[in-house]
């Protein structure tokens, strides 16, 4: 079984098992995102591209059940436990670099909610949030 221990190979995955849907781009941020992905929670994961316009794009459901994560993880599903466990005790090595593509833009003075694409889950939020 292959593991995988980066997200984007992981999508991928899921995308050419047919477990992927792609929205159109611009679904508002503002309770459509978080009911289109609680619609297809369990059965594919979701990518949004460029919702509310935002550069930057969403993506949920990409472990939204046991197989799915004991699948990621590379063991067989009656195996998940043990190795989540085993995982934990024993991460993956850090590997400190001096320069990377995600130090090259640097935010000061920032509003994440105006930075980030932050949804709007429920009307009975106080605002949005990152879950």
């Amino acid at each position: 079984m292959k593991k995988f221990t980066e997200l984007r190979p992981w999508l991928n995955q899921l995308a050419k098992t047919n477990r992927m849907v792609v929205t159109q781009k611009n679904i508002s941020l503002r309770h459509q995102l978080a009911a289109i992905a609680k619609k297809l929670d369990g059965d594919s994961g979701v990518f949004f591209p460029s919702p509310d316009g935002h550069a930057i794009p969403v993506v949920s459901g990409f472990m939204s059940s046991r197989a799915w994560i004991a699948e990621a993880m590379g063991v067989e599903e009656r195996r998940l436990l043990d190795s989540f466990r085993a995982a934990a005790d024993n991460p993956l090595p850090c590997h400190v670099v001096k320069k990377a593509p995600c130090q090259e833009v640097v935010h000061k003075d920032f509003d994440l909610r105006v930075l980030l694409p932050v949804p709007t889950h429920s009307e009975h939020d106080s605002g949005p949030y990152i879950t």
